[in-house]
């Protein structure tokens, strides 16, 4: 309590005190050992504020003057941050959420409160990807099929690693799937699994700057060096294709 009352009494713009002594409003720029843990998808950005809460004395609360926005689309403010447990070993990390984000061949997050902006630069992450079946036709194939698809930009594929995972959501069936694959320049061959389905064809790609999730043991977050904020990235899905896996009609 007494290392809560200080900082409200040293820090008055960026530091405030509330009800609760066990937490305090904190403006993002001092925050203790913070760091801007994210994943940036066609789907959806999320953004999680981490900090130490042990050397803040206390749980973070986001200021009242607190926003952030991909470029200059207005992210969600999930969570403020709260108190949960004694000791400030289980405070709840401000939480940002914004779905179907903007899509661009560049994009910003920006973070901004009364203490000062962070910015991250999202590269490529949320620019515009497709891929096309080779020949053309519906993304309707049979059970075990094998499917060639022409991805656009062939540049993302120059990694040393190109996942491609079948999420299946159909009722009573919700799994995930990681498909063979080869890659020829722009050309992506598969196999598609062996029973029906409706779902969706999720690209990860490795290398810089993503690291592919396997689905049993997801990879950690890797460090995002862009822009004036500490941030890691959590790999994301760069682009999402519905499919449907169907008998062939005899």
């Amino acid at each position: 309590m007494v290392r809560v009352s200080l900082l409200c009494l040293g820090l008055p713009v960026v530091v405030a005190c509330t009800s609760d002594v066990t937490s305090v409003e904190v403006g993002i720029t001092r925050l203790p050992d913070r760091l801007i843990q994210f994943s940036a998808s066609p789907a959806s950005v999320s953004v999680f504020i981490q900090y130490q809460p042990q050397a803040l004395g206390a749980c973070a609360l986001l200021l009242p003057s607190f926003h952030a926005s991909v470029g200059d689309t207005e992210m969600t403010i999930v969570e403020r941050g709260a108190y949960t447990t004694p000791g400030f070993v289980d405070c709840r990390v401000p939480r940002l959420s914004l779905d179907h984000p903007p899509l661009a061949a560049a994009s910003t997050l920006t973070l901004q409160d009364a203490s000062g902006t962070l910015t991250i630069d999202l590269k490529d992450l949320l620019a515009p990807r497709s891929a096309q079946p080779v020949p053309p036709g519906p993304f309707t194939f049979t059970p075990g099929q094998v499917v060639t698809l022409r991805y656009a930009p062939a540049s993302d594929l120059n990694v040393s690693v190109t996942t491609v995972n079948f999420e299946d959501d159909t009722p009573g069936k919700e799994t995930l799937v990681a498909l063979p694959i080869s890659i020829a320049g722009e050309l992506i061959t598969m196999t598609m699994p062996g029973h029906v389905g409706t779902g969706t064809l999720s690209f990860l790609l490795a290398g810089s700057p993503v690291v592919p999730p396997s689905p049993a043991d997801p990879a950690p977050p890797m460090a995002w060096p862009y822009g004036d904020a500490t941030a890691t990235y959590v790999p994301a899905a760069r682009l999402l294709q519905p499919i449907t896996i169907a008998q062939a009609v005899p």
